[in-house]
């Protein structure tokens, strides 16, 4: 997802003085590309400071442009980025805000390079869960209620590209560390938590399917656009 954003960006021709912003910026994959392409005007946020520890410590990005921030409330002045970038981090906000953000904080004709994921993102997950009675997989929107919420932002969007990847597991250990090193959970705030019992069974369900299948699958829909400061 996060090359598929460069692909996009690469094509833009942008000069190489503009300040980049890259919100959700994990263990710094995307700063580091942009980086080797010679960028030197990048900044880091992530919600999570040992995200930006594993930054500073593996690559060339100075500390002082690193921020401990969640993407949806920046603590920087507005207009400050020619250039922002956010791969697979908007699903887990609230989708109003995080476009009133970026918004916010790009300059007049300035450039957002997103992406998220769809509907279709852990189907099978979601109907195990749903027949042992839980709705608790999180639900990730479409790319028209993206559209709708990015342009109520003052934003209009380009080119919006979805696209399916399937996962599959041998066993249903080996599929719940996927999820768990993935860091998806339900950022619903009404959500209820699951018992033991529940997840029990839940995992007997995913052994039973194993059983019946002889392999496991999960699907991702992936979407990606480039959005534009009007």
């Amino acid at each position: 997802m996060a090359d598929g954003l460069l692909s996009r960006f690469k094509s833009s021709l942008l000069n190489d003085t503009i300040r980049i912003a890259d919100l959700g910026c994990g263990t710094g994959y995307l700063l580091e590309q942009l980086l080797q392409l010679g960028f030197d005007e990048l900044h880091g946020f992530d919600i999570a400071g040992e995200m930006l520890a594993v930054v500073e410590s593996s690559t060339n990005i100075p500390s002082s442009r690193l921020t401990e921030a969640d993407l949806q409330a920046l603590p920087v002045p507005d207009q400050q980025f020619d250039v922002v970038f956010s791969n697979a981090a908007i699903q887990w906000c609230d989708t109003a805000r995080a476009a009133t953000e970026i918004q916010r904080v790009l300059r007049p004709g300035g450039h957002g390079f997103i992406s998220t994921f769809g509907p279709q993102t852990l189907e099978q997950w979601r109907s195990v869960f749903e027949s042992h009675g839980h709705s608790s997989v999180h639900r990730f929107e479409s790319p028209a209620q993206l559209t709708a919420q990015f342009e109520a932002a003052g934003l209009r969007l380009n080119q919006i590209e979805t696209r399916l990847v399937s996962q599959s597991f041998g066993s249903v250990k080996e599929m719940f560390a996927s999820i768990r090193k993935l860091g998806a959970s339900n950022a619903t705030v009404s959500r209820k938590p699951i018992s033991k019992s529940a997840y029990r069974s839940i995992h007997a369900g995913f052994e039973q399917q194993l059983a019946r299948e002889k392999i496991l699958n999960l699907t991702f829909e992936t979407i990606s656009f480039e959005s534009v400061r009007m």
